[in-house]
């Protein structure tokens, strides 16, 4: 794990928001490591003499990005975990970005920037970040799991206490993952509901979150993000996560749709063939 404040290579900053998302699917069976523990707190509002609130926390071990403007993958290292924190503050005296940390222990961790790592970097799902607006989310890496049984978001004038739940979540260790299924049917009639079938098997010996980015080929579109996928698992279980879409060619006539759903340690894909829905 990189320092602190060691910029990563590819990380995110930014907000667009995906409106729907949809996967991909893979010929087989892939067995792999991945960084899996993710919490999705209760949202909790605490003001303080810096007018700052604390309105959400979310903490997850992996987070979607676009890295083109109409595709996304996953980013995220087995050993760090990202807490996004949603704010807000008086316009007036509203802190900067920059002014910003979480304190572990004797060390702390500064919010990642907007233009942080490449140029297509955008967090998908979340439209507004902080700084933008004196209301919105920060982003932060911080190593997975931390070892301090507390932790807060710090500002100059200002500190917010982090739940018991976001500290135990923050506290989990990594676990791995293999891919057991990602499937839709072979072939179908266009304008029919096809369904994908992603199951993952949890192998480690920590419960966690599998993370994927679901992007969709055709019919219709070059590409296009479909969806932030998130299934948590239990250590030693496996868990079903369904999508379903209705493709239509437009004019009836045949062609095809591809999902495919990078994630941390591979990617799958599965092509659905679509035939005429002419009965005539």
């Amino acid at each position: 794990m990189a320092p602190p404040l060691t910029r990563r290579e590819t990380l995110l900053a930014g907000g667009t928001a995906l409106a729907t998302l949809a996967g991909c699917v893979s010929s087989s069976p892939s067995e792999s490591e991945e960084n899996a523990t993710t919490t999705s707190p209760p949202a909790t509002t605490t003001e303080s003499a810096a007018s700052v609130t604390v309105n959400a926390v979310k903490v997850t071990p992996t987070i979607v990005t676009f890295n083109s403007p109409d595709s996304t993958h996953t980013m995220g290292e087995k050993d760090e975990q990202f807490a996004l924190i949603r704010v807000s503050a008086e316009e007036a005296n509203a802190p900067a970005r920059d002014d910003f940390s979480i304190g572990v222990g004797d060390s702390n961790y500064a919010s990642q920037p907007m233009d942080y790592g490449e140029r297509y970097s955008r967090m998908s799902g979340y439209r507004t970040f902080y700084g933008e607006e004196s209301s919105g989310y920060l982003l932060f890496v911080l190593p997975k799991p931390i070892s301090s049984e507390e932790a807060s978001l710090q500002w100059p004038s200002g500190e917010y206490a982090f739940e018991a739940d976001t500290v135990a979540a923050l506290s989990q260790p990594p676990t791995d993952f293999a891919v057991r299924e990602f499937s839709t049917p072979e072939t179908v009639k266009s304008g029919t509901e096809v369904t994908l079938t992603l199951t993952v098997e949890n192998t480690g010996s920590a419960d966690g979150t599998f993370v994927g980015a679901l992007n969709r080929i055709g019919p219709q579109v070059a590409y296009t993000p479909e969806k932030w996928v998130e299934v948590s698992i239990p250590a030693g279980e496996s868990r079903t996560w369904t999508y379903s879409y209705r493709p239509t060619t437009g004019d009836g006539g045949e062609g095809s749709m591809t999902y495919r759903m990078p994630w941390r340690n591979g990617s799958e894909e599965t092509t659905t063939t679509l035939e005429s829905d002419d009965t005539e």
